[in-house]
């Protein structure tokens, strides 16, 4: 049975599993924490393009990696 209707979203929620790495799991607490939100609103603010990550994020990860 779905969940009742999300007020701020306006729709139902519904689960999902994500399988992730536990470094990708601490940096996605980390996140949400610094936003002063849950995990899955996070997830959610992501998927709805609410948050969006900006492309040189993943350039500056790999010039990060690649030390």
């Amino acid at each position: 049975m779905p969940k009742t209707k999300n007020a701020e979203h306006g729709e139902p929620k519904r689960n999902v599993t994500v399988t992730l790495t536990e470094s990708a799991i601490v940096g996605l607490d980390s996140w949400a924490q610094s936003l002063e939100i849950s995990r899955s609103e996070l997830i959610t603010q992501l998927g709805l393009g609410k948050i969006q990550v900006h492309p040189d994020l993943k350039a500056l990860g790999e010039s990060i990696a690649s030390c």
